[in-house]
Order: C-alpha cells, then structure tokens, then sequence
C-alpha cells in the first residue's frame, strides 16, 4: 500500500506542479499536504487499513518549521514498544537496563546502586537484551 500511495502522490506532484505557489507556503509543506490527502482518500477508499499514528498529528509543526513529523512518529513507536518490553522482562533485568540504558550509570555504578555483584549486573543486562531483541523482532 505504501508504494501505491508513493507513487499516486508523485503523480499528483507531476500534475499539480504548476499550481504551486512558493508565496503561499513552504515546498516541504506543499508536498506533505498532498502526501496527507492522498493518505487520508486512501484510508477511506480501503477503510480495512488501521494504524495507531494520527495523521493530523503528523503535521502540526510543518507550517512553523518544526522537527520532522515522520521521524518523530518513528521515535515515539520505538518509545512505546521499548516500554512494552521492558514491562514483560523479570523485573530485575528490568530494573539493571533502568539504570544502565535510562539513568546512564556504568555497571559498576548500577552495581553499587543495586547492591550486586558486577558480573550479574553485567549477565542480567546481556540476558535482558537479547530478551528485548526477541520481543521488539530484532527492530
């Protein structure tokens, strides 16, 4: 669906391109609007496609220059899926990749601050990401 989509928005492209006016916004800007109605006329005609991402927030920063609406939809997926993994890990595991990954300590410092011994500090974060690995699909 997505290289359907691709291709009628360069083709929309191809033959609104002389409609576009530079005066009245940004080139990004135009493009991703026509990439969003095309999207948009596209759900609708196959309303059996479903995502979890809002369209409309896809491109509410677009018009102030703000950060890329795809990589920060990309990001905030990752985000929740990293979370959801780390909920289905025992929770010591969880807990070692909490101080190492999140709060950035080394593995001496979570070593001290959990009061293990460095080597399972270590084990359990090994063993903690190849179980993340497994859960995200090797993302």
């Amino acid at each position: 669906m997505a290289d359907d989509l691709a291709q009628e928005v360069m083709i929309k492209i191809w033959y609104k391109a002389a409609s576009y006016n530079p005066l009245l916004s940004n080139t990004n800007t135009w493009v991703f609007t026509l990439a969003r109605n095309a999207r948009i006329d596209a759900l609708r005609r196959n309303g059996r496609y479903s995502t979890n991402i809002d369209v409309d927030d896809l491109f509410l920063n677009m018009a102030d220059g703000g950060p890329d609406p795809f990589q920060a939809a990309q990001t905030l997926m990752t985000q929740e899926s990293i979370r959801a993994g780390l909920a289905q890990l025992p929770k010591a595991q969880a807990d070692v990749l909490h101080k190492v990954y999140l709060q950035g300590r080394s593995h001496q410092q979570a070593s001290e601050e959990l009061r293990l011994p460095l080597g399972t500090v270590k084990s359990r974060v090994r063993l903690a990401l190849k179980k993340m690995q497994l859960l995200l699909g090797g993302q």
